[in-house]
């Protein structure tokens, strides 16, 4: 049991859920997102959003998602982390939020250089706490909007995409569609030159005309930042706005490459649809090959990642010329000419997300010279990898006389190796390329454990699963040294374009709606004021109520706004007010509760309540 459970933190490196989509519950913010949604699909106007956005329920769901990112605890220029508002009384917290808004002025960014894959060095600006919370107010009403606009083929920083879904659709375009030329295209330093006059017309264009909202976003954009002065340009790295409003810029030129083949509009034409492997398909783009001269192209995106497959090195030739102007002067953007190039498949990789992919022929009985996919690890991300791995295994050799730290460095070497096996094993060729990080960092691996351990009997299921069968997973103690050169092809997945956290169709297919609760109580809830309590306080009540099934920690019976008290099962807590010290009663058990040293005594408790109901009934 104790290997079991210490182990629970490895079993978590699975893709976590959108917990988004039980925040905007907990908060009633669910409806308002989806009718945003639709409307901007009926290209709606919005010229009054900033009601919305300083909503009480919206600025406290900030709050709740704020506190859920990894960046929670990185502070800005002025200090203050996430811990400086979640101590704050609830009121307090909401007029603060909506004074800044109110009368808002960008405060200094904070820069921040991290270590790229080549060896440069990115920056990324860090806005102080408060800014960052205007902000998410901001993105959470501006995501169903765009969200709406956006195109399929764009993948980074959205809900329900990532680079797997990139990835796959970038194979499959060159696998089906028989694509063996690609485009690919590198802007030069995007997110530091984006035009802020143009994307404030591309935001008008999505509809988004509320005033109010477009002056905050623009001294947003002109931020000072720490040793470099007032932005003329760009989009902080950093920021909480920053990815959305990189979409919004590039998502023009993501329509005009669609435009011109995958999207051409017909006038008065209609097209036999079918169904082929459970996919809705038409005869669309064979009548455009026999009676159109446009060119047979398709893209894929992710962020500023841009890759275009073509059927001809003419066609991949013009798009370049064609795509490298049309960015110049439609976006202001330039391309760098050293890393934009025309990619044969056939020949050479294309670099994408940290993988190489080409083609190669495979032949069989049934078909003849057939090219299929070959991908592997790309030779920048094998040597990061390499790095990131050796650093950690010194890291555990050198906390050795220290068992708390020995144990801590252990865990965090086993979540990284599965966190890399997660993200690379979508690669045909990735045993391979794990095998030789295996074999470059196999001798600081025996300096650490004993290889003369006999079989191991793995008691836990996702170890067993994963690396049962290899011969170099040890032990040491309760622990699991994962072998990195183990690991199996997966084939990459992409996401059901059905799948919107916008519409109740698309969520049924990843999300299940908090039942435990009636929405009308979790609607009480969220206007009920505790008397000095706090942010973090009034923040987990629904959580805790959710956690007991709606029902009274003591009698099991359904809580109402009416009996509703929370209770401390330590007083003396030093973080009284976290989710794991609350309990919900009803009002009239408050009496029962036993408690010993200032702690509640759960046991002792229930027995008082059994007593005193049979009593009742006797």
């Amino acid at each position: 049991m104790r290997l079991k459970r210490r182990m629970s933190t490895l079993d978590r490196v699975k893709k976590p859920k959108d917990n988004s989509l039980r925040n905007n519950e907990y908060y009633c913010m669910q409806e308002k997102l989806d009718k945003l949604y639709e409307e901007s699909k009926q290209n709606k106007i919005f010229d009054n959003l900033m009601p919305l956005i300083m909503s009480d329920e919206n600025i406290r769901l900030a709050y709740r998602n704020i506190k859920s990112n990894n960046g929670k605890n990185t502070a800005g220029i002025d200090g203050k982390k996430i811990s400086y508002f979640e101590n704050m009384e609830l009121k307090r917290y909401i007029k603060t939020i909506k004074g800044s808004i109110n009368y808002y002025i960008a405060r200094l960014i904070r820069r921040v250089l991290i270590p790229k894959a080549n060896g440069k060095m990115r920056p990324l600006g860090i806005p102080v706490m408060t800014d960052r919370l205007i902000g998410q107010c901001i993105l959470q009403i501006l995501e169903p909007i765009c969200e709406a606009k956006f195109h399929k083929n764009s993948n980074g920083f959205r809900p329900n995409k990532s680079c797997e879904n990139a990835i796959s659709q970038f194979q499959n375009r060159i696998y089906r569609n028989k694509c063996y030329y690609v485009v690919d295209l590198d802007i030069k330093s995007f997110f530091d030159n984006i035009d802020h006059g143009k994307l404030i017309k591309q935001m008008w264009t999505f509809g988004i005309r509320d005033k109010k909202l477009i002056k905050i976003i623009s001294i947003m954009l002109k931020a000072e930042v720490e040793t470099e002065g007032i932005q003329v340009c760009g989009t902080p790295q950093g920021g909480i706005l920053s990815p959305l409003l990189a979409n919004i810029y590039l998502n023009e030129l993501d329509w005009n490459l669609s435009d011109q083949w995958e999207t051409f509009q017909l006038e008065n034409k209609t097209f036999k649809e079918y169904h082929r492997n459970g996919s809705s398909c038409s005869n669309r783009y064979d009548w455009l090959r026999k009676n159109t001269n446009l060119k047979e192209f398709y893209f894929v995106r992710y962020a500023d990642d841009i890759k275009i497959l073509c059927k001809s090195l003419e066609d991949a030739r013009k798009l370049k010329i064609a795509v490298t102007d049309w960015l110049k002067v439609r976006l202001k953007l330039e391309v760098s000419e050293e890393k934009t190039k025309i990619v044969n498949l056939k020949k050479q990789y294309s670099h994408f997300l940290g993988f190489k992919i080409r083609v190669r022929k495979k032949k069989n009985g049934k078909t003849k010279d057939r090219y299929t996919i070959l991908s592997q690890i790309d030779d920048k991300a094998m040597e990061t990898i390499k790095l990131t791995v050796s650093e950690q295994l010194e890291n555990i050799m050198k906390a050795r006389n220290n068992p708390k730290k020995f144990e801590k460095e252990l865990r965090l070497y086993g979540s990284i190796v599965m966190g890399i096996h997660n993200y690379y094993r979508i690669a045909t060729n990735v045993a391979h390329n794990m095998s030789k990080i295996g074999i470059s960092v196999w001798n600081k691996v025996k300096k650490i454990v004993n290889t003369d351990i006999a079989t191991l009997n793995v008691e836990n299921d996702t170890i067993k699963k994963r690396y049962g069968r290899s011969t170099l997973l040890f032990s040491i103690g309760s622990w699991y040294i994962v072998p990195i050169s183990f690991v199996r092809f997966k084939k990459p997945v992409m996401v059901s374009n059905q799948i919107n956290k916008y519409t109740k169709e698309g969520r049924n297919l990843i999300h299940t709606n908090l039942n435990c609760i009636r929405n009308n109580i979790i609607k009480d809830i969220i206007t009920h004021y505790i008397r000095d309590g706090t942010m973090k306080l009034h923040d987990n009540i629904i959580p805790v109520l959710a956690h007991q099934y709606g029902k009274c920690f003591i009698s099991r019976n359904a809580i109402d706004i009416d009996n509703i008290e929370i209770i401390y099962k330590d007083e003396f807590c030093k973080d009284k007010d976290k989710f794991h010290n609350l309990i919900i009663i009803d009002k009239v058990y408050t009496s029962t509760i036993e408690r010993k040293c200032g702690k509640i005594n759960m046991r002792e408790t229930r027995k008082k309540y059994i007593k005193e109901r049979r009593g009742n009934r006797s």
